[in-house]
């Protein structure tokens, strides 16, 4: 999943745009800093913005979408540990 979003300079990629079924996201903000997360489940937010944004599975794609300004993520790395993220 990885190397499919660094393909087309993605920022984000969950595994159903691939064709994986498993609940697995993938994020890298910075270069060779890429974040895991399996089971994720948004359990908090905040806010709303209107953003663009594109999708990796339609290339070339972007729309205007409102967004939380702020959101707490709970899921599992990739060893199992339970992780929290705050974005």
């Amino acid at each position: 999943m990885i190397g499919a979003m660094r393909v087309v300079a993605g920022v984000g990629l969950a595994a159903p745009q691939v064709g994986v079924l498993p609940r697995v996201a993938v994020i890298e903000m910075l270069e060779d800093e890429v974040i895991v997360l399996i089971n994720p489940e948004i359990v908090k937010k905040q806010g709303e913005r209107l953003v663009q944004e594109g999708c990796l599975s339609i290339l070339g794609c972007q729309e205007d979408i409102n967004r939380s300004v702020w959101v707490k993520v709970k899921a599992e790395d990739r060893q199992g540990w339970d992780v929290r993220i705050k974005g």
